[in-house]
């Protein structure tokens, strides 16, 4: 049944990258999780952004998340999947810890986790020797994450905030396509960054977008694509 108390909605007259007013319609998906609402995805001619248009506002995004089969904010998500997805989860974690650890040359350091979810990256990472900051918008799961880590979880306000240049590595695991404001978002993550630091995030975004932006903003100086659904790309601050 829908969720009509969910539907505030804002529609997009141009690109949130690029400001082209260029927006084509590209498919309709439905949300089967929580609201069962169908969204429009749109993609930008300008830059090959794909982005819901309309989407529900920063202000109301969050209850769009607020299942119990979200086991991305809710550790305590049964079913099937979910059973999957917890079991995958014990290896991929240790396997993001040592990607991050050779990306910073074979040495731990501070890490920045960005939209952490409940934590169990962010907690494995402090095991094996990171100083760890987390940052998630989501109060269930920082909660979580909190408890899970041993220490404070922040608020997505709180980006703004940190130290300049104070990570040696920050990560964004399938969190860049829930973010409202893509271009600020990105430009205060790297300003968090040391100088030769890295930004690693996996997202499904358009190759496209990708050398698009690269371009545009100057922010990536590295970029590796695994294909043109799923992407991988690690920017290094100079």
């Amino acid at each position: 049944m829908p969720l009509e108390s969910l539907n505030t909605s804002e529609l997009l007259g141009k690109c949130p990258v690029c400001s082209s007013p260029d927006l084509q319609a590209r498919l309709q998906v439905q949300d089967k999780s929580v609201s069962q609402e169908t969204f429009t995805i749109q993609q930008c001619g300008g830059c090959g952004l794909q982005f819901t248009n309309p989407r529900p506002t920063a202000a109301h995004i969050g209850r769009y998340y607020e299942s119990d089969a979200y086991v991305s904010h809710n550790s305590k998500a049964q079913g099937i999947v979910n059973h999957v997805y917890k079991a995958a989860r014990f290896f991929t974690v240790r396997r993001k810890v040592a990607l991050i650890t050779k990306l910073n040359g074979g040495q731990v350091g501070r890490l920045l986790d960005y939209g952490c979810g409940t934590g169990h990256f962010l907690a494995r990472s402090k095991s094996a020797g990171w100083q760890v900051t987390g940052i998630e918008p989501n109060p269930r799961a920082r909660q979580d994450a909190a408890s899970r880590v041993g220490q404070p979880v922040l608020d997505a306000s709180a980006l703004a905030a940190l130290p300049a240049a104070s990570f040696d590595v920050i990560t964004l695991w399938h969190v860049l396509e829930h973010v409202h404001l893509l271009n600020e978002t990105l430009r205060q993550l790297l300003a968090a960054l040391k100088p030769g630091a890295g930004c690693w995030w996996p997202c499904p975004i358009p190759k496209a977008w990708m050398h698009s932006t690269i371009a545009r903003t100057g922010l990536l100086t590295m970029c590796r694509a695994t294909s043109t659904i799923s992407c991988r790309l690690l920017c290094r601050r100079c």
